[in-house]
């Protein structure tokens, strides 16, 4: 998906929005929001869902679109979709699909990965790529969920293989330590995590939830803001509306909640 850069770029490096929950049957397990925003204005939103498909089996959605003002010159959407297992051995991706659209043109990107046969079947357009599959390798969506697993255990190695397009790329993540931050739910302690140009705040009390991510771009700063979670029917959000915290709490940009 070579052209899908203004929405996917937040997308493809925010952790997932949506805590692990065991359960042995299809089940809607949790629901999150985030405001996107960059240089300050809110640009759009996204909802993220983890839902139980089967025993040992997940599918975890991502859908992103432009909101306000700007979609009125551009109608970005960008729909995600991850399945895997996951059991006493690990975790094993079994198909990512993403369909992007600007309301022009559509790019639609599928990986299958066949464990039988040992290896990955990505679909870019209408170009296919055969890669080798190894044990450990992920794709670019429910590997979120693994590192948000690997921070409650306590790791400090965050390196990962990805399917990326038609390749495999290592993402390392930097633990950069522990900080507040002012959520709409309240002041919540984060480990804050850097990958290249991109760091993300993740709430140890939410199971390493990821409730701020900042990129730095050549012109601009994309950020993104958790604005309510809802788990096991429960919502979680600041009087159903998106809070207001003081500007310094954030450090060196000042993104606004909106």
């Amino acid at each position: 998906m070579r052209h899908a850069k203004f929405l996917l770029v937040v997308v493809t490096l925010l952790l997932c929005a949506a805590p692990i929950l065991p359960c042995q049957a299809a089940s809607l397990l949790s629901l999150a929001r985030y405001a996107v925003h960059a240089n300050g204005m809110k640009i759009g939103e996204m909802t993220r869902t983890l839902t139980a498909v089967a025993p040992e089996r997940y599918v975890l959605t991502s859908e992103v679109r432009t909101t306000g003002l700007i979609a009125l010159f551009r109608d970005d959407r960008l729909h995600e979709r991850s399945e895997w297992v996951q059991d006493e051995d690990g975790y094993r991706p079994m198909e990512y699909y993403a369909r992007y659209t600007d309301g022009r043109e559509t790019e639609v990107e599928r990986i299958t990965f066949d464990w039988e046969r040992r290896r990955v079947i990505a679909v870019d357009q209408n170009e296919t790529t055969v890669l080798p599959l190894s044990d450990g390798l992920l794709d670019k969506l429910m590997y979120q969920v693994v590192i948000r697993d690997d921070l409650e255990a306590g790791k400090r190695d965050l390196r990962y293989r990805i399917v990326d397009g038609s390749k495999i790329k290592e993402y390392v993540f930097e633990v950069l330590g522990e900080e507040e931050v002012v959520t709409p739910m309240g002041r919540v302690r984060t480990v804050k995590i850097r990958r290249e140009d991109t760091v993300v705040w993740c709430a140890a009390v939410w199971d390493y939830l990821p409730v701020k991510l900042e990129q730095k771009e050549k012109d601009r700063t994309v950020a993104s803001y958790i604005l309510s979670v809802e788990q096991d029917g429960v919502s979680t959000a600041a009087g159903g509306r998106e809070a207001a915290p003081p500007i310094q709490v954030f450090g060196r940009v000042t993104p606004r909640w909106p």
